[in-house]
């Protein structure tokens, strides 16, 4: 189903669904499975109550002489509820009638649902038992220190020469990056980030190493979670480094474990690099992304 899709988000505004909260999708063929659309309705209040705010489609796949009599059955039980006031709203319930939905923009729908539930599949809590698998899977165990960390003597990053150094960052001699040098107290004012994209993949990467990846389309498309925030660089792409013999942690960029040592990134053209240097390990963090293919790479050194 995934790979059949050719819309992005935008494909939905025409059925006044917005894209922005998680979509729940019911689709009823028979009368007879009513129940199932009470139990949703009721579920849709019990999520708003509890401050969870979601899209509930229903669609009448009905396609005998009696879809209008369907059609009438749900929307008296919606409006018999207290979600009546959500109709065709964000966060709200939308009832469709399936021979009204063009082929492309059903397998939008169900691609990006969250949930999926068929009357002819059984009752609601038959098919959610389907999703919980017969052996779930143990959780690795706890990592027991062996000693205390001992950070042992503190090891600087020398400072580059710079061309129109402002405190924080400049460029290289050579003018073929950016380089900034953030640590403990010392940060950018907003993130500086660097974009590194093919005609068919990018990602957006900041100083501190918090960054978002997609395909395709920077906005329809993300692959990884972004916030649209200009002040707190947050993401959702995290890498650590740990001694396994203390339990300590660190990350090889500033986010979203800063090391106790000052940190350097170099923004070049189409790749950024983080050196560090924590507990006597220097690290070097080099991103990038192909050329052609649809691939991003994370290049870790040691010394």
């Amino acid at each position: 189903m995934l790979s059949k899709n050719r819309l992005g988000q935008s494909g939905l505004w025409g059925y006044a669904i917005s894209g922005d909260l998680p979509i729940v999708l019911l689709q009823i063929t028979d009368a007879a499975n009513l129940n199932l659309v009470r139990q949703l309705v009721q579920a849709h209040s019990y999520w708003r109550v509890k401050g969870m705010a979601v899209d509930l489609i229903i669609w009448n796949e009905d396609h005998s002489s009696y879809r209008q009599l369907l059609h009438d059955h749900i929307m008296g039980l919606v409006a018999g509820s207290a979600e009546v006031h959500l109709l065709d709203r964000p966060g709200g319930i939308f009832i469709r009638r399936a021979e009204q939905i063009a082929a492309e923009d059903r397998i939008l729908l169900q691609t990006v649902a969250r949930v999926i539930i068929l009357d002819s599949k059984g009752t609601l809590m038959e098919q959610l038992a389907r999703r919980v698998p017969e052996e779930l899977p143990v959780a690795p165990a706890r990592l027991k220190p062996v000693r205390r960390f001992e950070p042992g003597q503190i090891v600087e990053l020398q400072h580059p020469q710079l061309l129109f150094d402002n405190g924080l960052g400049g460029f290289s001699t050579d003018g073929c990056e950016y380089v900034i040098t953030t640590g403990q107290g010392q940060t950018t004012p907003a993130p500086w980030s660097n974009v590194l994209a093919n005609p068919q993949f990018g990602t957006i990467i900041s100083e501190s190493g918090q960054a978002y990846t997609w395909s395709e389309n920077a906005h329809e498309f993300r692959l990884t979670p972004w916030n649209n925030d200009p002040v707190c660089d947050s993401g959702g792409e995290a890498y650590y480094l740990r001694d396994e013999e203390s339990g300590y942690f660190w990350s090889p960029a500033p986010l979203p474990k800063r090391g106790a040592t000052s940190y350097v990134t170099r923004h070049g053209f189409g790749y950024s690099i983080f050196e560090h240097i924590q507990a006597g390990i220097r690290s070097e963090l080099r991103v990038y992304v192909a050329l052609e293919p649809t691939g991003k790479f994370f290049v870790m050194k040691f010394r």
